[in-house]
């Protein structure tokens, strides 16, 4: 029987580097924390996304891949005396607000016993989104030669 989430073919110190370092590249995303509890007939799997609204996340599944996106939206206040130089003058300007959007992008890849036509929406609460993931046994049959 294979896993539910295929570590080998996910979790191999080659792609793992390669996954790690290409998202470090990209200050813009953030990996959400994120846990998978197993049982025989289901799986639940939490992701830590703080602050993004239900509306802000997407969630697809494309061949045995699970892809979870977020945005969040912040608003930052910034002062004249931050922005500009030191020699500028910086007296009766007013501060500004800027819109900061983060993005949180995960992908889990599953194994063949992950029913990927059952997968479903469970909850999202104080930021954490609760995904199911139904398990099929695949039983063993013989082959008559």
């Amino acid at each position: 029987m294979m896993p539910l989430i295929n570590y080998r073919s996910h979790f191999t110190p080659l792609a793992t580097t390669s996954r790690v370092f290409r998202n470090s590249c990209r200050p813009d995303r953030i990996i959400p924390s994120h846990f998978i509890h197993s049982g025989d007939k289901e799986a639940m799997l939490q992701v830590e996304l703080p602050g993004v609204g239900k509306e802000d996340i997407e969630v697809e599944v494309n061949r045995r891949t699970l892809y979870v996106n977020g945005t969040r939206y912040d608003q930052v206040t910034s002062t004249a005396a931050v922005n500009n130089d030191a020699n500028e003058e910086d007296s009766g300007k007013e501060p500004s607000e800027k819109r900061v959007e983060r993005k949180y992008s995960l992908e889990i890849q599953l194994g063949s016993d992950a029913d990927m036509d059952g997968i479903s929406f469970e909850s999202y609460n104080n930021g954490i989104l609760t995904l199911k993931i139904p398990i099929v046994h695949q039983e063993s049959r013989k082959i008559d030669l």
